[in-house]
């Protein structure tokens, strides 16, 4: 599969079905100019309470920024699991720390 994207026809193909079916998305301004995700949850039991905040940058360019990383942990052959599995189970629960203007504190 990976040989086909190096085939300018076929990506050219791609591109054109991606721009007939899919939303366009907002431009860059827009993303600019908006705030990122905040984040907030807890975990409690009988005698102890744990509490993440997790800052991202606006959703559109999280999810690209996590969409590569994925990919290139995928060609890397850095992979725990495989399969249909969250991004935390496929390569590590702190992959989220490793994507770009992303923060995660845990108190």
């Amino acid at each position: 599969m990976i040989l086909l994207f190096k085939i300018p026809l076929f990506v050219t193909g791609v591109n054109k079905l991606v721009e007939r079916f899919m939303p366009a998305g907002p431009n860059k301004t827009f993303r600019n100019d908006h705030r990122g995700t905040r984040i907030i949850g807890f975990v409690k039991d009988d005698k102890n309470t744990v509490t993440g905040h997790l800052k991202t940058s606006e959703g559109y360019t999280f999810t690209a920024e996590a969409s590569l990383l994925c990919t290139l942990r995928v060609l890397a052959g850095q992979v725990n699991k495989y399969g249909c599995v969250t991004p935390s189970v496929a390569f590590s629960s702190s992959i989220v720390k490793d994507i770009p203007q992303t923060v995660l504190h845990i108190d």
